[in-house]
């Protein structure tokens, strides 16, 4: 099973200082090695799922790392305080679109997303509004009760 070290040193090894310029200009403010997000599947392949490992990565506030965390992390496993934490280190689009696909796949997140969207910041209430059209488009968001 792979360490955080292990994959770290992965990440670097793909890394790509142009990819990092284009990456951020498109708004991305975290630390940015440059890894392109298609050379992450090789990673996933041998990694599989892993919540720790995802959690780690997490906290690294490297980018790509924090992308390649939403893709490990098991969403059984996650909970609405993880979520909201992650929520608040969020700083672009790249990464609250990642966080909205791993909170889509977890079982209690419409209550969630309706709590986010209430949010005055900007990602948190993006993060909400991502997961309500993610659950629409998957046939798992409630029909209001007609009356």
């Amino acid at each position: 099973m792979p360490t955080l070290q292990d994959v770290l040193k992965t990440l670097q090894a793909l890394a790509n200082p142009n990819t990092a310029l284009i990456t951020r200009r498109h708004g991305v403010t975290d630390e940015i090695w440059g890894v392109p997000y298609t050379a992450t599947v090789e990673i996933l392949k041998q990694v599989k799922m892993d919540h720790a490992l995802a959690a780690e990565l997490w906290e690294t506030g490297i980018h790509e790392a924090r992308v390649l965390a939403t893709k490990l992390a098991d969403p059984k496993a996650l909970t609405q305080q993880q979520m909201d934490a992650w929520l608040k280190d969020a700083s672009d689009y790249r990464v609250t679109d990642a966080l909205s696909g791993l909170a889509a796949r977890s079982p209690d997140v419409l209550r969630w997303a309706l709590d986010w969207i209430g949010s005055k910041k900007e990602w948190p209430s993006s993060a909400g509004w991502n997961v309500v059209a993610l659950l629409a488009m998957d046939g798992r968001l409630p029909e209001a009760d007609a009356k």
